[in-house]
């Protein structure tokens, strides 16, 4: 992800970083679901803003895991960062850990 953002390659977060039938909510009723949906939310994204994280706790579920992240994003061209609250749901697929869903949400408190 932090490759992606730092190259604007939202292809990089497709292939590299969601399964293929992945699931992202945002804020309100924005949902993207599936590699083509992610793209297009991602490619109006990546190289206009820096992303940077921190894991808040990371719980290992089944053969998954779920991940809860404070993000902020920092536009390229100044502005003021965004924070954001994050929770990946990651899964095992052959070898490669991949996120299925991600939620998020503004603010920095879960």
């Amino acid at each position: 992800m932090k490759r992606a953002f730092a190259t604007g390659d939202a292809a990089l977060i497709v292939n590299d970083y969601y399964t293929k039938d992945a699931w992202v909510f945002g804020d309100g009723e924005s949902t993207w679901k599936g590699s083509e949906a992610i793209y297009q939310l991602y490619s109006g994204i990546v190289g206009k803003y820096h992303w940077s994280t921190k894991t808040e706790r990371l719980i290992a579920v089944g053969d998954g895991a779920l991940e809860f992240l404070i993000g902020t994003t920092h536009a390229v061209e100044g502005g003021e960062p965004t924070p954001y609250k994050i929770l990946f749901a990651w899964v095992k697929v052959e070898a490669k850990w991949l996120c299925a869903t991600q939620m998020f949400a503004l603010g920095d408190h879960f």
